[in-house]
Parts: C-alpha cells; sequence; structure tokens
C-alpha cells in the first residue's frame, strides 16, 4: 500500500480527523516502536586483558538498527549504570587465588551467577530504574508519539503514519479540537503506543580462557561433592566444554527490555493535561513522569571462533589470539542480535512479525540473525477487515515450522571486497513447512512458550 501523509490541519479550534477508515489494498502489520540505550557500568576487568572500550563503542556505533521495528528515536542515548555487583568478571577475580573451603550451596550459587547473574541484573535494574524516572525517559517517548512542542501545540502525523492511515481512502471530516474528539485520538493510537519499547544494552569484551577455565575448576568441586560414577562424568564434561570455550575471545550483551506503560490510568493522566483550546498544559506534563516497566533482562555469549567462521580466515586473522577490530565488531554486533533473538524469543510482546516473500516454497524473510537454528514453530498470520470498525484484525490459520536445512544466514558481516560470498539465487529468506492456506500478505509470528 502507498503510504501518504495523513490529512491534518489544526487551525484555531480545529483539526481534520479521520472518521471513517475504508479498507487497506494490502493491510499492513503494524510495527512496534524501539528506542536503544548503550549502558556503561564501572566494573572490574581481567587481570592483564586489553581495554576494548573504544571497539566496543564503535561497535555499538555501527549496529544496523532492528528493521523489523519503527525507530523511535529520543535524545537520550547513553546511561551510566553504576557498578552493579555479582557480575562474572567480578566473581572470576574474586575467586583466581582458589575457591577455598566453600560448600556445595555456595559452589552452585556461583554456577548459576555465570549463566545468568540474579543479583547482577537486579542491581542493573535498579539502576535503569533510577535513570528511567530522572531522565522521563516515558515522556521523551509520548513527546515523540504526538510532536509535543514547548507551547503545547501537538499533531497526530506519527501515529497516522505508523498506523498505515491513507488520506485517498479515507473520508475526512472537520472535527473541532473537542475533549470527545482528542480522547478520539488517543485512544486511535492505543495499541501502536503501548507497543513501545527501549532497550537498555551493557556491553562486554575479553578474552574466553579466563572464563572458561573458571567454570571448568567450578565443575570440578561440584564434582568433588558428587558421589561416583557420576562425579567422573560431569568432570569429563567440564573438560570437553573448556576445550570447546577456551579459545579466541568472548563479546557478552545484558539488555534490560522496558516497555512505555500505557494503561487506562496513563491514558486518563494523559487525557487530563489537555486544555479547553485543544493543547496540552505543558506544566502538568512536564509534572507527571509516564512510568516504563520492566518486560525482562537477559544475556548472551559469542565467541571470535564462532563468529568470525569465514570472515576470520578470509583475511588471515587467527582469532584464538589477539583479534581484528573488525572482527570484534563482527562478534560484537552478532552478539546484539543474539541477545535481541533471545528476548523476542522469551517475551511475546516484543516477538516481531515477518512477511510471507514466496508461497511455493513457503518463505519468510527472517533467518539466522533472529537466532533461528531449526523446528521453531510460527503462527501464520492473516488480515481481516472488521466490516464494523473497518479496522484490519490478525488472525491465526494455522502454525507453521522453520525447515532446519533451509535457514537464510542474514547475520551481519563484514566480508568484503572480494571476499563476499555469491549471491544466491531466488528470495533471500528462510523456508517453513507447507500450508495450502498461505498467500502473499500474510505474516509469520513466532510461538513463544509459556515461562515456567
Amino acid at each position: 500500500m502507498k503510504m501518504k501523509h495523513f490529512l491534518a490541519a489544526v487551525a484555531c479550534f480545529g483539526l481534520a480527523w479521520a472518521v471513517n477508515a475504508q479498507e487497506a489494498e494490502a493491510p499492513q502489520y503494524q510495527r512496534s516502536s524501539l528506542h536503544m540505550v548503550l549502558l556503561t557500568t564501572d566494573e572490574p576487568g581481567l587481570e592483564g586483558a586489553e581495554d576494548f572500550t573504544a571497539q566496543l563503542d564503535q561497535s555499538w556505533q555501527n549496529y544496523p538498527f532492528p528493521e523489523k521495528y519503527n525507530k523511535h528515536l529520543i535524545g537520550f542515548t547513553q546511561a551510566y549504570g553504576g557498578a552493579p555487583k555479582g557480575g562474572l568478571l567480578e566473581l572470576i577475580n574474586q575467586y583466581k587465588d582458589g575457591f577455598g573451603d566453600i560448600g556445595l550451596d555456595e559452589a552452585k550459587d556461583i554456577m548459576q551467577t555465570l549463566r545468568g547473574g540474579k543479583e547482577y541484573n537486579e542491581n542493573l535494574v535498579a539502576a535503569i530504574n533510577e535513570i528511567n524516572a530522572k531522565e522521563k525517559i516515558g515522556n521523551d517517548l509520548v513527546k515523540k508519539w504526538f510532536n509535543i512542542q514547548e507551547d503545547g501545540s501537538w499533531d497526530f502525523e506519527l501515529i497516522a503514519e505508523r498506523a498505515a492511515y491513507d488520506a485517498s481512502q479515507t473520508d475526512v471530516a472537520e472535527a473541532k479540537a473537542t475533549s470527545k474528539g482528542i480522547q478520539t485520538i488517543i485512544d486511535k493510537g492505543e495499541n501502536l503506543i503501548s507497543n513501545t519499547f527501549v532497550t537498555y544494552s551493557k556491553l562486554a569484551f575479553y578474552p574466553s580462557e579466563p572464563v572458561a577455565a573458571f567454570t571448568k575448576n567450578l565443575a570440578y568441586l561440584i564434582a568433588g561433592f558428587t558421589p561416583a560414577p557420576a562425579n567422573t562424568i560431569m568432570t569429563a564434561a567440564a573438560d570437553a566444554a573448556y576445550v570447546a570455550t577456551s579459545k579466541g575471545y568472548m563479546a557478552r550483551t545484558t539488555t534490560a527490555l522496558y516497555q512505555l506503560d500505557w494503561s487506562e490510568e496513563v491514558v486518563a493522566e494523559f487525557y487530563a493535561m489537555f486544555n479547553s483550546e485543544g493543547k496540552i498544559d505543558m506544566e502538568k506534563f512536564n509534572a507527571y513522569t509516564f512510568p516504563m516497566k520492566l518486560v525482562g533482562i537477559d544475556n548472551a555469549n559469542t565467541n571470535t571462533i564462532d563468529a568470525g567462521s569465514g570472515f576470520a580466515s578470509a583475511l588471515g586473522i587467527d582469532s584464538a589470539v589477539k583479534p581484528d577490530d573488525k572482527l570484534i565488531q563482527q562478534t560484537v554486533i552478532r552478539n546484539i542480535d543474539k541477545i535481541f533473538a533471545k528476548l523476542q524469543r522469551n517475551y511475546e510482546v516484543f516477538a516481531p512479525v515477518s512477511q510471507i516473500i514466496s508461497v511455493d516454497p513457503l518463505i519468510a524473510d527472517m533467518g539466522m540473525k533472529e537466532g533461528l537454528e531449526g523446528g521453531e514453530a510460527f503462527n501464520l498470520l492473516q488480515p481481516v477487515l472488521d466490516p464494523v470498525t473497518k479496522e484490519v484484525k490478525w488472525e491465526s490459520i494455522g502454525v507453521v515450522k522453520v525447515d532446519k536445512k533451509n535457514i537464510w544466514d542474514n547475520r551481519y558481516s563484514l566480508v568484503e571486497e572480494g571476499a563476499q560470498p555469491a549471491e544466491t539465487e531466488g528470495p533471500k529468506g528462510t523456508v517453513l513447512s507447507k500450508n495450502k492456506k498461505a498467500a502473499l500478505g500474510m505474516v509469520v509470528k513466532q510461538v513463544v512458550k509459556a515461562k515456567k
């Protein structure tokens, strides 16, 4: 569908408003909106390891914005998250001279921290909550949606654009900026505004060997409390894990996902800020803090050996030693992709949709960048027009699964200047299991399993 400006004209006490949206030729699935913040912290590094701060900052700047979300950029792009306790590197430094006489329960707690870092995440979340309140991040997000100016003026253009309204297919009527008219506008953008997200990402990059060695030694310690023959199996597994993970360097991203709280109570507060002239009382707006709610926090690791496959060898780089700046960038960017894929897989509200780009075979525009490995289930969604409201709803007509033999490798790659692989023929996407009802214009959305 060809996008056009939504017709809006503000004059004295009036503004143009669409009252009867007609059926669109090719309805679009309304995407969520996203802003990304880089989080810095004061944390200990590994003894003798190089400081990769400059490379991490550059990699973040070069990270391609996730194309399945609308850019909802505000001015606040970096934040300081303090010195959260219980981090991975802090643990390694704490026990660098050995574990002493710690017991099994404490050893298990340390292992759990290695895998997730509950205390670290809680401290990071506490710092982000303070940032959101102090900087009024929610207010900036709302300002962006309504293009709110310092004099209280505003418009509806961004909501209209992202809702895919088409002025050529809309009956536009003059509607004065009455309380009823303004409330209708606010309600019209409800689904779009409520799906506004901010990610806070903390990046780290360090040699893999110290982490692998620490994990192996800790596993050996736990095995010491375990009777035979299970202890032998545990030590053998620890040795194998060390061999698999000790080479090269590791990128680690911890990301907290927040969502703008656009509940009925918050909407009522916003609605009450409009004055008799149809403008926003900025004194009330600035005095209120639009809340942000935590959706979840998680981390992901990526090794240069895996991320640099093909790339490192093409440039003659040994990714088992000090990495090239380009290899660092590729590893970090792929790691950020990995944490996004993890959050999308774990939290349905953040899961994007992918368009069907071929029916025979059934192909969707997604791939390894989205964390696909094969066998993942996706709902096949078709657009259905509500005859009363004239709004497009998306209904599932079945479940399709990813063909593990035909997953598109759309991950970020710096292989170029003659080393770029030849372009493959056909659609760039991932093959899904057959579905006779599938048609172009449909989308798929991953089935998210409920957390236990």
